[in-house]
């Protein structure tokens, strides 16, 4: 097996790279609740490293709200909540996903650079991510995009420099589900060219255990609870002032 260099995919992002494209919000590699701060709330202002999203504080509760302790948020200065009206924003839960699995799939194809049918070339899969949960899943977001933005463009670059950071995301909605299993696989030094999607995954004949690596949920005791975090929605903000957002459609 190759060795990890700085270049190296991890499995967190084959996962981002293979399920993001399915339009229900950026894929978590690690959907549980966090040990420190619990599950993953609406108004969150964090950042995502390797599978995991962290927490620095939630901006919907006042300066002096006593969750700001409990789940070990740091406020920076001068902190000023959003006050927003949640029972008008706030939509969901909402049914959002019911099929037992979701995967991504990346192809490209080999074969001869004077071929003239597609008999003469070869379609490798090079990179495959899954998510396995206990169905359904639901979608919980704020519908107020453009409250966020102004929030967001008015106070990013002073969060930015406090927490001497590159971006900082608000979480404006979650997807939640009782249990899973995520999976991703590739081969060492290959480049995708091509991406697809597919609603079934399956392991390739050809993959090898070291290069297939999967995460998965505890296992269930007493009533489900959906507090696992499969997708967020996020509202990005950077230093160059562009924003990004990976989340589903507002309805």
């Amino acid at each position: 097996m190759a060795p990890l260099t700085a270049t190296t995919p991890q499995a967190w992002d084959i996962y981002v790279q293979e399920l993001r494209g399915l339009g229900y919000g950026y894929p978590m590699w690690f959907p549980g609740p966090d040990q420190t701060y619990g599950k993953i709330e609406l108004g969150d202002i964090g950042f995502i490293e390797e599978g995991r999203f962290h927490l620095l504080f939630n901006c919907l509760r006042t300066k002096d709200h006593g969750s700001h302790d409990q789940r070990g948020e740091r406020l920076p200065p001068p902190f000023v909540h959003l006050d927003l009206d949640e029972d008008r924003y706030r939509r969901g839960p909402d049914l959002a996903i019911t099929e037992p699995t979701v995967a991504g799939i990346t192809k490209r194809q080999r074969g001869s650079a004077q071929a003239n049918t597609t008999d003469d070339k070869t379609v490798e899969e090079t990179s495959i991510a899954s998510l396995q949960l206990r169905p359904p899943a639901h979608r919980t977001f704020l519908d107020c995009r453009g409250c966020i933005e102004e929030y967001m463009g008015e106070h990013g670059d002073t969060w930015l420099e406090f927490f001497k950071r590159e971006d900082i995301a608000f979480v404006y909605g979650y997807t939640m589900t009782t249990a899973w299993k995520v999976s991703a696989w590739t081969p060492e030094n290959d480049v995708p060219t091509t991406t697809g999607l597919r609603a079934i995954a399956r392991r390739p004949s050809h993959a090898t255990p070291s290069k297939l690596i999967t995460n998965s949920s505890p296992t269930l005791e007493g009533d489900p609870v959906q507090d696992q975090c499969i997708f967020i929605d996020l509202h990005v903000h950077r230093k160059t002032r562009r924003t990004l957002r990976f989340g589903g459609t507002l309805r």
